[in-house]
């Protein structure tokens, strides 16, 4: 698994590559030192996220790992925050889990808005309008 992570000052995003087969174990390791080391920054707290999973990506997940991540997602999550995490899933399979994710989110209400595309430009265009 190699993760990518760019920081586009101009457009306020924070644009995240995963490639490779991801395993649940991983995702939760990444996910937190991703909160740790970059979302959490103080330069970054109102830019929005993007999460692309490229189409030769898997993730190795189950229901209860994806509401896992979910949980743990939403608890870094600013309350009344207008942050956007825009997900590209280009697999079939994958484009499912990302859409029960966004369900396990909503269903948190962490106030975070999450969308799930399949193309990589509208992903993007979503995340940076305000």
């Amino acid at each position: 698994m190699a993760i990518d992570h760019h920081i586009d000052n101009d457009d306020k995003l924070i644009v995240t590559t995963c490639i490779g087969t991801m395993h649940e174990d991983d995702l939760i390791v990444a996910l937190k030192a991703y909160q740790q080391n970059i979302q959490n920054h103080a330069d970054y707290e109102d830019y929005n996220e993007v999460l692309i999973f490229p189409e030769k990506s898997s993730v190795k997940i189950t229901a209860a790992g994806l509401k896992k991540i979910a949980k743990i997602a939403s608890e870094s999550d600013r309350p009344h925050s207008k942050r956007k995490l825009s997900m590209c899933v280009q697999s079939k399979v994958g484009y499912g889990l990302a859409k029960m994710y966004q369900a396990y989110r909503n269903l948190l209400k962490s106030g975070k808005k999450v969308r799930v595309f399949k193309a990589v430009k509208p992903a993007l265009d979503w995340a940076k309008k305000k």
